[in-house]
């Protein structure tokens, strides 16, 4: 037979990490006494889960009008809050997931993202203006950035490169008035001889 015959088949994906919760409505847990402890062993002699081993979630379907105290693996946060209304507690048994959000994939590379600009903003905000005159970006367009008096920056020109241009400029301004001021050569006509050559031949 072909290998593809031979493998087994396995239909749909099989998570091997999948938790299986029992559970049980909120309405359901009226039957009890107000002030009881509900807990998983209780819930099995009630006949409401299979066994005292399995991990119980509790939700908010139904009507829970006295206070009792909970001790189940998950809860929802309706059923929470009804049961905190009702002047209950809950209390969470077993193991915990370490956080509520998404920990895998891209949506939790966004929150990480989301959450370090928020950082960040908060940072630049409790550092004040001083703070943010120093960052990275400089001034913006149109604004003239003052030097401070501890620092000289590189494009300002030093004392000595000041008083040498200083002296330089009347020498620059009457050269520029002597060739303003030196008439144009004028051209010569067309019958005048070049040279006395051309003039000896004439004559």
């Amino acid at each position: 037979m072909p290998l593809k015959q031979r493998l087994p088949k396995l239909r749909g994906f099989h998570n091997r990490w999948r938790h299986e919760f029992v559970v049980v409505n909120l309405g359901k847990l009226a039957r009890f006494e107000p002030g009881a402890v509900v807990d998983a062993d209780v819930l099995t002699e009630a006949g409401l889960i299979p066994r005292a081993s399995s991990p119980i979630k509790v939700l908010a379907a139904g009507h829970l009008g006295h206070p009792l105290t909970l001790r189940v693996d998950r809860i929802s946060g309706s059923a929470r809050t009804a049961v905190e209304a009702a002047g209950g507690s809950v209390e969470l048994v077993g193991p915990q997931p370490r956080d509520e959000s998404v920990t895998r994939g891209k949506a939790a590379a966004r929150a990480t993202k989301r959450a370090a600009k928020v950082d960040a903003a908060e940072a630049r905000a409790a550092a004040g203006p001083a703070a943010e005159s120093t960052g990275k970006r400089g001034p913006r367009k149109g604004a003239t950035a003052e030097p401070t008096e501890t620092e000289t920056p590189a494009t300002q020109p030093t004392a000595t490169e000041a008083g040498a241009g200083a002296a330089e400029r009347p020498a620059r301004r009457a050269r520029k008035a002597a060739a303003a001021e030196a008439p144009e050569p004028q051209p010569e006509p067309d019958g005048t001889p070049d040279n006395e050559a051309e003039t000896e031949d004439s004559e």
